[in-house]
């Protein structure tokens, strides 16, 4: 039999090897923010049980601005609009208010707050996750809830987005999909889900009249914001973890369990005229005798992508023609199924992808324990930051 002591020892031995293994694995950078004039990149980094933190990165420097060290990993982050504060959750703690030139914590919100958050477009209100699954929207100067949103059927998750014109707020709930809440009444609008699906991602179009959502289902679905219908749904890819968009350049990063970031051209606004005029002349030409006429403008659809999306899915439900329906239906699943380039070099799940506000870099955080900056025109990887390192 073991005696008490070498019992002791080896249980000891055992504890300083798991603590040593952990301690020699990455940590990992599951969130990342550009501040609002491009300058400041946020990074959140760490896990439940391992210690991490928040670094603030100047982009145009390439050098470490701010490093806040913490006992758990740091799991949200946003910029005020006016890149002044910045707001962070630490893994089971209540959200801080940080002044970023004096590196000074100036609030901590109630305790039962947590997770996800985010500003309002005029800066004045924080949107925060909650335990209780309410989303509390407080008052950044009276540091008191203004409102407080009730009724969602599971935690929040992911990220929060505010509409362009502060109205609205979107919120991933999990297993109860995600809600849109019109803030003027305090009640959501629409339950946008994915089956009984997990989903933690979704944002707004510029003008708002768009929701892109992503679920574990391995679709990101695109809805009417005022009708609360689906117009569109992309397959393809695995469970979707983040998104977002560049409006200048109508591109969509998706993170999907993977270890790139999906690029995908999305024209969310209506299509120009020449642009419509373009997809009208090669649907017409379904109706060709000529095979190959109607091969090669079925192949021309494809290629011109989602700004076809909408007339070949009305000419798949409204034409009498039936080739000119099979047609339409087979050019837009090919549409709706294509993968597009992504940004590869990543060795780890990629968490979060952003654009910066210029739409030129993307910052992306992996489990791999960096972040990457990326040229967008190039794909070119521009640098490799290890922020539990710096």
């Amino acid at each position: 039999m073991k005696s008490p002591a070498l019992a002791i020892a080896i249980l000891a031995l055992l504890a300083a090897s798991n603590l040593l293994a952990q301690e020699s694995l990455p940590l990992p950078a599951r969130t990342v923010a550009f501040s609002a004039d491009g300058k400041l990149l946020a990074i959140g980094y760490g896990t439940k049980e391992i210690a991490g933190g928040l670094l603030i990165w100047d982009v145009t420097k390439r050098q470490t601005a701010l490093d806040s060290r913490h006992d758990r990993g740091v799991s949200a982050v946003a910029f005020s609009p006016d890149s002044r504060l910045i707001a962070f959750s630490i893994y089971d703690r209540p959200p801080q208010l940080l002044e970023i030139a004096r590196n000074q914590v100036v609030a901590v919100l109630a305790e039962d707050r947590r997770g996800p958050l985010a500003f309002s477009p005029d800066g004045q209100t924080l949107a925060t996750g909650c335990m209780d699954k309410s989303i509390p929207l407080w008052d950044v100067k009276g540091r008191a809830d203004r409102q407080v949103l009730s009724g969602a059927k599971d935690r929040t998750y992911g990220s929060f987005t505010f509409s362009p014109d502060g109205s609205l707020l979107l919120t991933p709930c999990g297993s109860a999909g995600v809600y849109l809440w019109d803030l003027r009444t305090g009640e959501p609008r629409h339950i946008l889900q994915h089956g009984h699906s997990f989903t933690r991602s979704a944002l707004f179009s510029p003008d708002d009249r768009w929701i892109v959502t992503g679920g574990w289902d391995g679709t990101t679905r695109i809805w009417d914001a005022a009708s609360g219908k689906e117009r569109a749904r992309l397959s393809g890819t695995g469970g979707v973890d983040a998104l977002h968009y560049a409006a200048d350049s109508e591109l969509l990063a998706v993170c999907a369990g993977g270890k790139d970031v999906l690029l995908m051209k999305m024209p969310l606004s209506e299509p120009s005229s020449d642009q419509l005029a373009q997809v009208r002349t090669l649907l017409s030409r379904f109706e060709d005798d000529q095979y190959d006429t109607r091969e090669v403008a079925s192949a021309e659809l494809i290629k011109l992508g989602f700004v076809a999306e909408a007339e070949l899915k009305r000419a798949a439900a409204e034409s009498p023609s039936a080739e000119v329906r099979i047609r339409s239906r087979r050019a837009r699943q090919s549409i709706l199924a294509s993968q597009q380039g992504g940004l590869n070099g990543h060795e780890g799940t990629v968490w979060s992808g952003v654009f910066s506000p210029n739409g030129t870099l993307v910052a992306s955080g992996s489990d791999d324990g960096t972040v990457r900056l990326w040229d967008v025109a190039t794909r070119a990887e521009l640098a490799c930051i290890a922020p539990a390192k710096q």
